[in-house]
């Protein structure tokens, strides 16, 4: 028979050793508690690994840093950067760095993250990771967008016509001229003209872009060839400008006019002929500058400037020439272009204005070369974003303005739930009302130059233009950076009053300048607004991972994805 107080020691065993189970028990707990915020923490260092190693990858850069990004960007999670961090930036091994497509994984790991409690019972430490992947991602649908479109010319073929025959010559993207003083790059061809009629023939270029939209610019182009004047028996011949070594002199920006003169061969010119040269309409006395009138050289006795407005037709450049009371002429006898800032074309060069119709067929003075560059969107290219005032630019009173928030209470993601916000509403918070490509939206008249100015005082503040270079932009954060939609060619230009037009993708700008702000001085026009072009967004909302462009122009960012996704 057992004794009461024996019966009662061994209950007192029994519950000290349940009792330093539970204590093993308790403290274990507290532990893997701390471990789980400790791996937290972990995990938030592998998904900024991931996400800047992805940053580093095409079409950002090459991928070469994208490891010592993820890396550098791990280690800001640590003690490195703030003595409170769980993560101890010693004992931090972020060697995993695995690069799939377009896409990376990264796996950190701690070691010796020691144990609270658990040393009682002979754990001392243990070895905490995390794993994370992200991937280069395409935006699809955004909102936020401020109600500027940037017109989107993507060149897939690029053709050059000889008006007066018909002859068609086509160009590619190789062996061109470089790029334009913009940073634009050059299509070219060169051809044989062997069938100029007299006085030769206007051109024009014709663009089917990736979408298969085909644009044709008419006359932006000429090359002369003789002609008669009339049955004086003068013959007018090469007739170019001059100072002959400017080939812009033929395309020149309506904001930048050019001073220039004409230089005016002419052969069978008589004793006592009075010869003038015209500019647009525009007429000065001309006077021989070298060779005889038999054959000679005539220039103006003074210059002209080129056009600050565009026309469409160009300003021709005759001849005419009085003898006693009879006048001859005028004959066009070669063609310049005056254009305009928010213009797709923004160059053109030709290697002769002027061919000599004695010369052989195929012979090398009836080959030209032509060179065209379009405003397209290149990676850290300065574009305007918005045209200024004084007058419409020649888009016929579209300014590149959208309509954005179109209804009632269509702001209400910033706070108007009555009536249909404004343009600077719009300009300052972004709109409310999300676009997709594919999507249509309404060009809006005028150039509201007060509205956009306020709108961009209040969205920027006095934030610095703070843009140094492509590789290194200024960060996310920076007020400047906007997004906005692109849209198809010559929307605008193309466009009397309002106009519906197609979202074809989505562009991220920061702004450098823009006109009218009482924050900072500007040369600008009125309502005028430049920005930087970058394939950096501000937000994404719906992606695809593939870029379906064929010219790879899209607007990436970088998204995490499952491990083995």
């Amino acid at each position: 028979m057992r004794r009461a107080g024996e019966d009662a020691g061994a209950v007192l065993v029994m519950v000290a050793v349940f009792m330093l189970v539970l204590l093993a028990i308790a403290a274990l707990a507290i532990d893997l508690g701390d471990f789980r915020a400790h791996r937290r923490q972990l995990q938030t260092a592998a998904d900024a690994a991931a996400l800047a190693g992805a940053m580093q990858l095409p079409p950002f850069s090459s991928g070469a840093n994208t490891c010592s990004q993820a890396d550098y960007y791990a280690r800001q999670n640590t003690t490195l950067t703030a003595p409170q961090n769980l993560v101890v930036n010693g004992n931090l091994d972020t060697s995993y760095c695995q690069i799939l497509g377009s896409s990376v994984r990264v796996q950190p790991v701690e070691s010796n993250v020691p144990y609270a409690f658990g040393k009682v019972l002979g754990f001392i430490n243990t070895n905490l990771s995390a794993q994370a992947r992200a991937r280069v991602v395409y935006l699809k649908r955004s909102n936020g967008l401020l109600p500027f479109g940037v017109e989107d010319l993507r060149p897939q073929s690029v053709t050059f016509t000889i008006d007066a025959t018909g002859q068609q010559i086509s160009a590619g993207s190789s062996g061109c001229l470089p790029n334009t003083a913009e940073g634009y790059p050059y299509w070219c061809g060169a051809g044989y003209l062997n069938s100029l009629p007299a006085g030769g023939s206007s051109v024009s270029v014709t663009v089917v872009d990736t979408s298969g939209t085909t644009t044709t610019w008419n006359h932006i182009g000429y090359v002369g060839s003789d002609q008669p004047l009339d049955t004086s028996g003068i013959k007018v011949k090469d007739v170019t400008l001059s100072p002959q070594n400017d080939p812009y002199l033929y395309y020149t920006s309506t904001a930048s006019p050019k001073t220039f003169n004409v230089l005016a061969h002419l052969t069978g010119v008589q004793n006592g002929d009075k010869v003038t040269l015209l500019y647009d309409g525009s007429s000065k006395n001309a006077t021989l500058l070298s060779g005889t009138n038999a054959d000679g050289i005539w220039t103006a006795q003074s210059s002209w400037t080129s056009d600050s407005t565009e026309s469409s037709a160009g300003q021709a450049i005759q001849v005419k020439v009085k003898r006693a009371n009879k006048t001859y002429g005028p004959v066009t006898a070669q063609a310049a272009y005056a254009r305009d800032d928010g213009d797709i074309l923004q160059q053109w060069t030709e290697s002769s204005h002027y061919i000599d119709p004695s010369l052989a067929a195929n012979s090398s003075g009836r080959l030209v070369t032509f060179n065209v560059a379009f405003q397209v969107l290149v990676k850290g290219q300065l574009v305007t974003l918005k045209l200024g005032g004084g007058g419409a630019q020649g888009n016929s009173g579209n300014f590149q303005g959208l309509d954005l928030d179109t209804t009632a209470g269509s702001g209400a993601c910033h706070g108007d739930t009555s009536g249909t916000p404004n343009t600077a509403e719009e300009v300052q918070y972004g709109a409310c009302t999300p676009y997709s490509i594919g999507d249509t939206v309404q060009t809006q008249t005028g150039n509201f130059a007060g509205q956009v100015a306020n709108g961009l005082d209040a969205r920027i503040g006095s934030s610095p233009n703070a843009w140094t270079s492509v590789s290194n932009p200024p960060p996310p954060g920076d007020p400047r950076w906007m997004s906005l939609i692109l849209v198809p060619p010559l929307t605008f230009s193309n466009c009397n009053g309002t106009c519906t037009t197609k979202v074809i993708g989505f562009g991220s700008f920061y702004v450098t300048d823009y006109g009218g702000s009482k924050n900072f001085s500007s040369s600008l026009k009125a309502g005028e607004v430049r920005g930087i072009f970058s394939d950096r967004p501000v937000s994404i909302n719906q992606y695809t991972t593939n870029c379906q462009d064929p010219q790879g122009i899209c607007l990436a960012s970088v998204a995490l994805m499952p491990w083995n996704g």
